[in-house]
Order: structure tokens, then C-alpha cells, then sequence
């Protein structure tokens, strides 16, 4: 329940470009991907949003443009 409130209130964050890079720094996209493994299916939807709300955004696709 905690997880999911969490996540929920994550998507609303992401939103805003600084915290997708302010999250990116502090290596809360590696926890993201742990979560994916989660048994909760609520969970795994949650951080799937997360995810994908990041990847669309500039700041998040662009992260990895020049690897």
C-alpha cells in the first residue's frame, strides 16, 4: 500500500522536468527497475507509468542521446 501511494504520487512528480532530473541523479531509476519485479501487479503498473512518463519527457529520453 505504502509502495503504491508512493509510486502514485512519483507520476505526479515526474512531471516536471527537474524532478525527472533530480530522480535520475540520485539513481531512482535503479530502483524503478527493481520494482518492476515487485509481486504487487499494482506495483509493477505504478512503476511502469513512472517509466514511461520518463522516457517521454526530453529531459529523460535525452539522458542517453550521446552513449
Amino acid at each position: 500500500q505504502t509502495r503504491q501511494k508512493a509510486l502514485m504520487a512519483l507520476c505526479d512528480l515526474m512531471h516536471d522536468p527537474e524532478c525527472i532530473y533530480k530522480a535520475m541523479n540520485i539513481g531512482c531509476m535503479e530502483n524503478l527497475k527493481a520494482l518492476l519485479k515487485d509481486s504487487n501487479s499494482v506495483v509493477r503498473i505504478k512503476t511502469t507509468e513512472v517509466l514511461y512518463i520518463t522516457a517521454s519527457h526530453s529531459v529523460g529520453s535525452s539522458d542517453r542521446k550521446g552513449e
